[in-house]
């Protein structure tokens, strides 16, 4: 990782997005938007973006959005206490009719679930992609599509960035949604680490990722995650309740998946009292036990002989990492047109095989983390505060316990 020792002066963002947005505004065909945001944390929690081991954070950027004909992007500069100006953020994408294709560092996450995902989150820096997309909202005419109803496909390629060997290897995923009944939609997901140095970045090897032949040959060396997912709501309209899971394996037999990492949770929404309110519960388990032959077994999740499921050595994954289990009851009451409370209390057990290679800690570490935060939205301002307590340490991610809060803004001219 580097680091930048001379600090931007945050009046110098200011400066640049008034600029810029000056001669937007004034623009007799405007199709770009500018937010301009600060964010500031005391510590780093489990389940925060890891973009530096600093326990504190304090970042500031600017965001350009544009939409012109049939071309969309963004352009995203931000600067924190530890790293130079990243553009983790921006992309370009061409579209026509439901297919896009774009490039660019995308965050991404693959879950039914708001709150997590087994495959793909937000938890690592985006990986910089070439990506095509291509859904269908409407329910097809031809009888045999007509039963997956609306669908859904993402395909990228992207490489990722690791202080491990190999150097530069290569994240491969797929993701395609259908909706076969009204309240019912279903997900299957793939990834594939590949490439990099010492390591075929051919055809062939990329023939391999779409065919599943990844355990033996000349492309052994490849590494897949897969799985499914599925969200049901059931209808009841004065009380809607979301069902939903993730399943992911993280090996293959027979050319499918085996050794699963799971994901259950439930969500309950009010919309018919004073103040909207909704409750949840989540349970996201990454331990993984021996099979009957004796393959996979503890810390078998994110874990690879040759690739860590990581990018910037941050897993890509649920953010509590291999061998570990957390316990979530969150929820959210709207308690005006512009406020908007959010809560949540999670127990989470980090490591529980105690290895020392873990990439959070190095011994079996259990307890407890709330937080509640509170948002504020006026016009095109944006300010969102939280406070969050943590009673357990996670040594090797230098992540404390104790009190901390955060704050947020942005404001889009």
């Amino acid at each position: 990782m580097h680091t930048h020792k001379n600090k931007i002066p945050l009046i110098f963002i200011i400066k640049i997005t008034y600029l810029l947005s000056s001669s937007v505004l004034y623009a007799q065909e405007k199709y770009y938007s500018i937010n301009n945001w600060i964010e500031i944390n005391s510590s780093q929690p489990i389940d925060k973006p890891q973009y530096t081991k600093s326990p504190t954070t304090k970042a500031t950027g600017l965001n350009i959005n544009f939409n012109k004909n049939s071309i969309t992007g963004n352009i995203a500069f931000s600067y924190n206490n530890k790293r130079n100006i990243i553009s983790d953020g921006s992309y370009i994408q061409k579209s026509s009719e439901n297919i896009s294709f774009g490039i660019g560092k995308i965050d991404r996450h693959w879950s039914f679930s708001n709150k997590t995902s087994l495959i793909l989150s937000t938890n690592a820096r985006p990986a910089n992609t070439l990506y095509f997309k291509i859904s269908d909202k409407k329910i097809s005419p031809n009888t045999l599509f007509s039963i997956i109803g609306p669908w859904s496909l993402e395909i990228f390629n992207g490489d990722l960035s690791n202080s491990t060997n190999p150097k530069k290897p290569m994240l491969f995923g797929m993701r395609a949604t259908i909706n076969p009944l009204k309240n019912l939609e279903v997900e299957f997901l793939r990834t594939s680490q590949w490439g990099g140095a010492g390591y075929n970045n051919n055809l062939s090897a990329f023939k391999s990722i779409f065919i599943g032949d990844t355990n033996s040959g000349g492309n052994k060396n490849i590494n897949q995650m897969a799985g499914f997912g599925y969200s049901y709501i059931l209808p009841y309209p004065l009380l809607p309740v979301k069902l939903y899971g993730q399943y992911v394996g993280e090996d293959e037999a027979g050319a499918l998946p085996s050794c699963f990492m799971t994901l259950n949770g439930v969500e309950i929404f009010n919309d018919y009292i004073r103040y909207p309110t909704s409750l949840g519960f989540e349970l996201v388990d990454t331990t993984i036990d021996y099979t009957q032959h004796g393959f996979c077994g503890p810390n078998t999740a994110y874990n690879n002989n040759i690739y860590p499921y990581t990018n910037y050595d941050t897993v890509i994954g649920a953010p509590i990492d291999s061998e570990s289990i957390s316990i979530e009851i969150f929820g959210s009451t709207k308690l005006s047109e512009v406020i908007n409370l959010k809560y949540s209390v999670k127990k989470i057990n980090i490591n529980r095989s105690n290895s020392p290679n873990h990439r959070l800690t190095t011994i079996n570490s259990f307890g407890t983390k709330s937080s509640v935060s509170l948002t504020w939205k006026w016009n095109k301002l944006s300010i969102s505060t939280a406070i969050l307590n943590q009673d357990f340490k996670l040594d090797t991610a230098n992540i404390h316990d104790g009190v901390g809060f955060s704050f947020s803004s942005t404001m889009q001219f």
